[in-house]
């Protein structure tokens, strides 16, 4: 498996405050990264502790769902 690090996640979105991502087991042929965001409820309560979780076989794969989940309209919130 290719080598994911925080930069790869981090440099996709500039409202991605930071990253955690599961080591990789030796057996495992995926990978898992959490992201942690800001967001706007539509009401305009500010929360600091958006999060969202993915994983994926491949590392391109990985930064495909996490870059289209930073660009998909949301219904009840805003990724700030």
């Amino acid at each position: 498996m290719e080598l994911i690090k925080d930069e790869d996640i981090l440099s996709l979105d500039i409202r991605i405050k930071y990253c955690i991502i599961d080591p990789i087991k030796e057996d495992s042929d995926e990978y898992y990264v959490r992201i942690y965001f800001n967001y706007i409820f539509k009401s305009g309560n500010v929360s600091y502790d958006g999060r969202q979780g993915f994983s994926a076989k491949t590392k391109d794969e990985l930064l495909s769902e996490i870059r289209k989940f930073m660009k998909e309209k949301k219904e009840n919130y805003i990724i700030c």
